[in-house]
């Protein structure tokens, strides 16, 4: 009786897990080409601008770039006030170059789960400035795709919202994010 209802405990602990997985405020995992400048991360007195531009085959409006660009910043200036200066104000520039950006269709999704998926991809640099030195570069893939109400429910609003934070969590360091050869 005790085994089956901890073997039960485990089954739900287990499905949680998964389902949180493919949430829509999980963070991406920044993938890293390679490790550009060993122990870099924005800290709490640097300068940052974030520019956002597109493949042309990527269609996003306007409105929709200005809103990715103000939400980047705002995500960065919340992380990188918990990471202490030394002494040094840096400028960096962050430029997000989107491969892929599709809204999907929120009535396919509330239909069936995998069906009117929304897609955010991009290649992201840092540069410090003024002499315009590449500090990090990494992509970012974030997918949606549950189904019912949550599928439904959800828009390429929040999933730019989790994607912003997963660029904002690379570049300051920020707690939780994924290991990375010689950040600090």
């Amino acid at each position: 009786m005790r085994t089956s209802r901890v073997n039960g405990i485990a089954l739900v602990v287990a499905i949680s897990g998964l389902l949180l997985a493919g949430c829509a405020t999980t963070v991406p995992r920044p993938q890293f080409a390679q490790p550009v400048v060993p122990g870099f991360r924005i800290t709490s007195k640097d300068l940052v601008s974030v520019n956002l531009s597109a493949s042309p085959e990527v269609k996003i409006l306007p409105y929709e770039e200005q809103r990715m660009v103000q939400e980047i910043e705002q995500d960065i200036q919340d992380l990188q006030k918990a990471n202490r200066a030394d002494g040094n104000l840096g400028a960096y520039e962050v430029d997000v170059h989107l491969t892929r950006y599709e809204k999907g269709s929120k009535f396919a999704r509330f239909m069936l789960a995998g069906l009117g998926q929304i897609h955010i991809d991009g290649n992201i640099e840092v540069y410090s400035v003024p002499q315009h030195k590449l500090e990090e570069s990494f992509t970012l893939q974030k997918t949606f795709a549950w189904g019912g109400i949550y599928g439904g429910a959800t828009s390429i609003r929040d999933i730019e919202q989790t994607f912003a934070k997963g660029i904002a969590s690379t570049v300051t360091g920020a707690e939780g994010k994924p290991p990375h050869a010689g950040r600090s």
